[in-house]
């Protein structure tokens, strides 16, 4: 009787650690960089302005010399 509990505790183990492994493999953070173009809605030249970790509606364009900001209401492409 004792033995098939250590036995069965020693499988529940066995199976906890499996399924721990699968489930750790499944949700780990990975160290691929996301497309922080597409996240951001920045396309071609477009620079996507974050202030305060907040994305801001003005978008400027490096199309010029300097930079100019123009509201995202009156981006031409």
């Amino acid at each position: 009787m004792r033995k098939a509990a250590v036995i069965f505790v020693i499988l529940c183990l066995i199976a906890g650690l499996g399924a721990g492994a699968v489930l750790y493999k499944k949700y780990a953070p990975t160290k691929a960089r996301a497309d922080q173009g597409a996240i951001y809605g920045a396309e071609g030249s477009q620079v996507a302005l974050v202030l305060d970790y907040e994305l801001q509606e003005q978008q400027a364009s490096t199309r010029t010399a300097s930079p100019t900001c123009r509201s995202a209401g009156s981006m031409s492409t």
